[in-house]
């Protein structure tokens, strides 16, 4: 996903570091114009930028934050599917170094077999506590648990 979105860990309309934050990608602008939620919301622009505020626009996240389990990110979560899926099930090894990446083979299959696999079928549960985002005041790094 960072390739699609350059070197830019800079907002160009305001000047504030996105490097971990939601990236805002203008679809319409001759240039690479990459800038930061809090400007697309606010209608921002910057004068010498082609850039319009009602501009064609993609969101792009960094899937840093806990989508089933606090300590499983959900672009973990993704590769750990991905990598069940490409390599087979059981092959832990495998999808924990070629996907994962930053899990062990016995975490994935601690967290798979455990919260996400439903016996006897080929589905995955969601029926776990999720964890929502806030994004009530722009911080990221807030999580509100829900019971499903």
């Amino acid at each position: 996903m960072e390739d699609l979105l350059g070197p830019s860990s800079i907002c160009m309309i305001c000047d504030s570091n996105i490097s971990k934050s939601i990236k805002v990608r203008d679809m319409t602008s001759q240039i690479d114009c990459v800038f930061c939620l809090e400007c697309l919301v606010k209608g921002r622009t910057k004068e010498g930028l082609d850039h319009r505020a009602d501009c064609d626009y993609f969101i792009y996240d960094s899937l840093k934050f806990p989508l089933i389990s606090p300590n499983w990110s959900a672009q973990e979560t993704l590769r750990l599917i991905q990598g069940i899926m490409k390599c087979g099930m059981g092959n832990w090894s495998a999808v924990a170094s070629e996907f994962v990446k930053t899990k062990s083979e016995s975490e994935c299959e601690e967290f798979y077999l455990g919260v996400l696999y439903i016996p006897g079928t080929k589905q995955i549960s969601y029926d776990h506590v999720l964890i929502e985002r806030d994004f009530s005041g722009g911080n990221n790094d807030k999580f509100n648990t829900k019971a499903v």
